[in-house]
């Protein structure tokens, strides 16, 4: 909260392009259970939009850019 609602996302904290990877392995370990994650996957695809946006080492929370541009559905 303490980053979300000032909108400051310093780099040096738990970078978005980490989150990904973390979430990446969820991703693979559901395919391979034969799962779906629905809110996993709209988190994951958020995350794929915040780096691609280049806010890759910025802190997680940075992810709302995506919300705020329309991106809440992968």
């Amino acid at each position: 909260m303490t980053a979300l609602l000032p909108g400051r996302f310093p780099e040096g904290r738990f970078p978005t392009r980490y989150m990904l990877k973390d979430l990446d392995y969820v991703m693979e370990l559901k395919e391979s259970l034969g799962m779906t994650l629905g809110g996993m996957e709209t988190v994951h695809g958020l995350l794929e939009r915040t780096v691609a946006a280049g806010l890759g080492d910025a802190y997680w929370p940075a992810l709302i850019h995506a919300v705020e541009e329309g991106g809440e559905q992968p």
